[in-house]
């Protein structure tokens, strides 16, 4: 073997012990720095959720999750507990990473942007935010009205609308309703910014306060109402020329960086160049995660030896009886309304014809509303499989198609859902019938009560682990 490669595998299995030592026998150690990193690391806090603690506390907590995973590690090692395939590409993906960052940030200190460099990149940092408003918007068309009475009609529902309108209500009136494309997500525009839109529209969401329902206002296409739901004031982002110019710098680091991975003896330079392989915010968290991950398969080790009771087993199926139990199972009918062109495509054609058949839906929802039968009309106008079964789609479980999931919860039996928007058309739904949750029996969810005992096992064999390891320091 090379002798540089033999002092350079001998220097690196040192350090590596060095933070092994550290951690386990440091009060110390790590430093503010690595603590604070290593807490702010994904691993770190979807597995410990670090980010529910004070600061003090979390570098606390961090900092002795460091020592028992390294005394954990150690205990694994000398029992001889290997990281899976999994673990592993997890552990070297982490490290990738964390190489991508050091490295960019090593190059950073090398270059100094020029002038244009900075204007060039420097221009999307320091454009003021425009204020944005969250909008939600009903549309009632008049271009089709020929005479003063059919506008005083559509007048009129406008005002009636603008009256049945509440905070909570308007996204299932605007499905109903609103003549806008916009009506087949509940009126959503979202969060916008009135530069994009005409000074109608913009004066009309100026006169609305802010979380109001403003109108029915008057254009020449129709009347508008709208909710506006939250606003966003103008925003200013200013940067001295110090940060601009670092900014860059990083910028055109990770610029370097990102062509430099896709050859791997290129990259493998680039790491020796600037000794990313001792750099120790990489390698601190590199040993941090690794501990972790062997300290998780020691734990496992021991859990596997053992087997829960029967007894247990039934004690945790009917602790959790109240978990343990079917969701509703709902029958209900279906119609269909559709086109043989039907298309969700965004432009005012696709809109148009979208429009006519949730204009029909909505005209079959009423005759049913005052009486009209569902099978019957289902039978007649449904394009759906179920038509002549006058609609009947049985029971559905929950959970099944999230648009017959969501629709039908909403609805009491009996009920007929507002106009569904669907890819295939606009559906009515009717709720027939509902059996109630119902528990489950222990043989379907024996695998999730062993799952349930493994996981007390996994926290109790911890702890006790722990003590251990206090009472060794």
């Amino acid at each position: 073997m090379d002798k540089r490669v033999v002092i350079i595998t001998i220097t690196a299995l040192i350090f590596v012990s060095c933070i092994l030592a550290s951690y386990a026998d440091n009060t110390d150690y790590p430093s503010t720095e690595t603590l604070k990193q290593i807490a702010s690391a994904p691993w770190a806090c979807d597995a410990r959720h670090y980010d529910d603690l004070f600061e003090k506390v979390r570098l606390q907590k961090v900092a002795e999750d460091l020592r028992f995973d390294a005394w954990l590690a150690d205990k694994a090692t000398s029992a001889g507990c290997q990281l899976g395939k999994e673990e592993l590409d997890f552990l070297n993906e982490r490290k990738r990473e964390l190489e991508f960052f050091a490295l960019k940030s090593r190059i950073a200190t090398t270059i100094t942007p020029t002038e244009s460099q900075i204007k060039k990149y420097s221009a999307s940092w320091t454009t003021t935010l425009p204020e944005r408003y969250e909008v939600f918007y009903i549309f009632v068309d008049t271009t089709a009205a020929q005479s003063k009475e059919e506008k005083e009609k559509l007048h009129q529902r406008a005002l009636w609308l603008k009256g049945q309108l509440t905070k909570e209500n308007f996204k299932e009136i605007a499905m109903l309703w609103s003549d806008h494309p916009s009506g087949a997500e509940g009126g959503a525009f979202g969060s916008i910014s009135l530069d994009d839109f005409g000074p109608t529209f913009v004066s009309h969401i100026r006169q609305t306060p802010v979380g109001t329902i403003g109108g029915p206002y008057q254009t020449k296409s129709g009347w508008n109402i709208f909710y506006v739901r939250s606003y966003t004031p103008p925003y200013i982002r200013n940067f001295p020329k110090e940060k601009l110019t670092s900014m860059t710098a990083e910028t055109l680091a990770g610029e370097v960086v990102n062509k430099d991975m896709q050859e791997k003896k290129t990259w493998e330079d680039m790491k020796e160049k600037f000794k990313i392989d001792k750099d120790f915010r990489v390698t601190a968290e590199i040993v941090a995660l690794k501990n972790f991950l062997l300290s998780g398969a020691y734990l496992r080790t021991q859990i596997s030896r053992q087997l829960p009771a029967s007894e247990e087993l039934m004690s945790i199926y009917k602790e959790n009886s109240a978990l343990f139990i079917h969701p509703p199972n709902r029958k209900a009918r279906e119609i269909l309304l559709t086109t043989d062109d039907w298309t969700m495509t965004m432009t005012p054609e696709a809109w148009d014809k979208r429009r006519a058949v949730r204009d029909q839906a909505r005209e079959l929802r009423d005759r049913i509303m005052k009486g009209g039968d569902f099978q019957s009309l289902a039978r007649k106008y449904s394009k759906a499989k179920s038509a002549p079964e006058g609609g009947d789609i049985g029971w559905i479980q929950e959970p099944s198609n999230y648009i017959y999931d969501t629709a039908l919860a909403k609805l009491k039996t009996g009920e007929v859902s507002t106009p569904i928007l669907s890819l295939k058309g606009y559906l009515l739904l009717q709720l027939v019938d509902i059996q109630l949750k119902k528990p489950m029996t222990y043989e379907e969810v024996e695998r999730k009560c062993k799952d349930i005992w493994t996981n007390r096992q996994f926290k109790k064999i911890k702890e006790n682990l722990h003590g251990h390891y206090l009472s060794s320091k």
